[in-house]
C-alpha cells in the first residue's frame, strides 16, 4: 500500500527501513523522503513504524495509572 503519494513510497519500504534501525520519522524522512513535500502522510508514516516495534517513544509519552482515593 502506497503511504506517501508526493513520493511513491510504500508500507513495504517503510518497514524495510525500519528493519535497517531507522526509529524516528525525522530518519525515515532523511533516508526516503516521507512527508517532505505535502506532509499528510506522517501519522501513517509514523504509525507503520509502530507496528514495526522500531519508532522511538519519547519519555513524556510513559504514564503511570493512578488509582483515585
Amino acid at each position: 500500500m502506497f503511504v506517501c503519494l508526493c513520493n511513491g513510497i510504500t508500507e513495504s519500504q517503510i518497514r524495510a527501513a525500519a528493519s535497517t534501525g531507522i526509529s524516528t520519522l525525522e530518519e525515515l524522512t532523511d533516508r526516503l523522503g516521507v512527508a517532505s513535500q505535502c506532509g499528510q502522510c506522517g501519522a501513517m508514516a509514523q504509525a507503520v513504524l509502530e507496528e514495526s516495534g522500531a519508532l522511538a517513544v519519547p519519555e513524556d509519552r510513559f504514564y503511570a495509572a493512578v488509582r483515585p482515593g
